[in-house]
C-alpha cells in the first residue's frame, strides 16, 4: 500500500485550534473533510450530508486508509507561538525597512537556534541553523526581495518568537 502525497503551499497564516481540513468528494452530495489530532488539525472528521455539518466519526478508529499530515514547519502560526523564555533581546530595525534590517539576538545562554525569513505567505526566503548561539547581530540583506510584509522568526528547542518587517 502507497501513500500519495500532496503539497499545498499555505496562502496565509494558520490561526492554531481553528481547524485545518482537507477535503474530496466521492460524488455531486456527499463531501468528507477529513482531519488529524495534531495541532492544528481537527481530532475528528466531518462530513456534509446534504448541505448540514456532522461530526461523522472517530478518523482514527474508523478511517485507517485515510491519512493526512500537515507540515507546518515553513508556516507562521500567529495563533501557536510559545514564547522563548532564555530571549532575553530580539531586535529588528529600522522597521518599515528598505533594502537591509538589523538583526540583535541575546539568550541567558547558548541554544539552537533557526532564524526564519518568510514572506505573508509562508514561503522561507532564508533559513539560518546555528547549533549553539547565544548572541547574534548581522545585518540582513533585503534588496532581493519585493516590497511587503515579512515575519522573522526564531525557533529554538524551548519556542519560538516573530517579529514582523515591513519592506517598502
Amino acid at each position: 500500500f502507497a501513500w500519495n502525497r500532496v503539497s499545498v503551499p499555505i496562502s496565509q497564516g494558520v490561526i492554531a485550534d481553528s481547524g485545518f481540513y482537507v477535503s474530496f468528494s466521492t460524488a455531486d452530495s456527499n463531501v468528507w473533510l477529513l482531519g488529524e489530532s495534531a495541532i492544528p488539525i481537527s481530532g475528528q472528521s466531518y462530513e456534509i450530508i446534504d448541505g448540514v455539518w456532522a461530526q461523522h466519526r472517530n478518523n482514527r478508529v474508523l478511517d485507517p486508509w485515510i491519512r493526512v499530515i500537515v507540515d507546518i514547519s515553513n508556516a507562521f502560526i500567529p495563533g501557536a507561538i510559545k514564547g522563548i523564555p532564555e530571549l532575553d533581546a530580539f531586535e529588528v530595525y529600522p522597521n518599515p525597512a528598505q533594502d537591509q534590517v538589523q538583526l540583535k539576538l541575546e539568550f541567558s545562554r547558548p541554544m539552537p537556534v533557526s532564524i526564519k525569513l518568510l514572506d505573508i505567505q509562508g514561503r522561507k526566503h532564508r533559513l539560518d541553523t546555528f547549533p549553539y548561539l547565544q548572541s547574534f547581530e548581522q545585518t540582513l540583506d533585503l534588496s532581493h526581495l519585493p516590497p511587503g510584509v515579512y515575519f522573522l522568526q526564531v525557533l529554538t528547542p524551548q519556542g519560538q518568537k516573530s517579529k514582523k518587517i515591513i519592506l517598502r
